[in-house]
């Protein structure tokens, strides 16, 4: 009985702990790549508002003078 008890954990350690292992080196978010997303996602928003300038300032060039 002893013996069926080791076997039947030791075959669930060999299924479980890969998958722990895996969890355990898996990187975590970290304070500072919340901040370089942070960054990224601003420089997103400004690229993009200077598009719209822009395309808003070409618009209103064309509409005065009339081409």
């Amino acid at each position: 009985m002893e013996i069926e008890c080791v076997l039947l954990l030791s075959d669930h350690y060999k299924w479980i702990a890969p998958f722990y292992e895996s969890a355990l080196s898996r990187p975590k978010w970290s304070a500072k790549s919340a901040l370089s997303l942070a960054s990224h996602k601003r420089k997103g928003a400004t690229k993009l508002y200077s598009a719209q300038e822009k395309l808003r300032s070409a618009v209103l060039s064309e509409v005065l003078n009339g081409t």
